[in-house]
């Protein structure tokens, strides 16, 4: 089937000054988060995964 999609763009200047990363390696305040984050992901993992022990943290990683 055929279906219409009306799509809108707002173009906007920005005059912020914008940071980018241009190093490969992630700042303290993004290594704290993911290790926040770390715990929460082994547990989906887990559920997901249908395992019935606990996933060991150096495991879940991002590097």
């Amino acid at each position: 089937s055929n279906e219409e999609l009306e799509v809108e763009f707002e173009l906007r200047e920005c005059s912020e000054l914008l940071d980018v990363r241009l190093r490969s390696s992630l700042c303290q305040e993004e290594n704290h988060f993911l290790n926040l984050r770390r715990p929460l992901v082994a547990q989906a993992l887990k559920k997901a995964l249908g395992l019935k022990k606990d996933l060991d943290l150096k495991q879940v990683g991002w590097k």
